[in-house]
């Protein structure tokens, strides 16, 4: 995951227990192990941190916005836990709810994101919503990505 000033994000859907998180976690130990800073988050951890204008002093090297790679999980469990706990839309209402937003596009726009997503239902076309909102906050479809891993 290279990053010219416009991250790749990379979308994992998945039954819950399919090894999404696992995959994601493994993508971002070896990017850390290539000298990347890298940074999970649940998504309601990041929502709270959405608050947050900026660190300084020893926070700074921690603070997502910092960081090359960032893992979002726990953003919908997947099957058997049907419904969407966190969808495209409202993720975005929160992302601009605060007032740093500009900000936090600007943060999630430009790096590398794994978003660990429940599964990928095509009736529901939960992949082009999420691409959708990845389009609203600036990112370019070539630097979208998706993998489901369900069976």
């Amino acid at each position: 995951m290279a990053n010219d000033g416009e991250g790749k994000h990379l979308l994992v859907f998945g039954d819950k227990g399919s090894g999404k998180t696992t995959l994601s976690v493994g993508i971002a130990t070896e990017m850390s192990i290539r000298r990347h800073a890298a940074t999970y988050l649940t998504a309601m951890k990041l929502y709270c941190m959405f608050f947050d204008k900026g660190s300084t002093g020893g926070e700074a090297l921690w603070n997502w916005r910092n960081a090359s790679v960032l893992v979002i999980d726990d953003i919908n469990p997947g099957s058997p836990i049907e419904p969407d706990l966190i969808s495209p839309k409202v993720f975005l209402n929160m992302l601009d709810t605060f007032a740093h937003n500009p900000d936090n596009r600007l943060a999630l726009k430009s790096k590398n994101v794994i978003w660990v997503l429940g599964n990928n239902v095509p009736k529901e076309k939960d992949e082009e919503r999420w691409e959708q909102m990845l389009e609203k906050i600036g990112v370019g479809k070539d630097n979208i990505l998706s993998v489901n891993l369900s069976a």
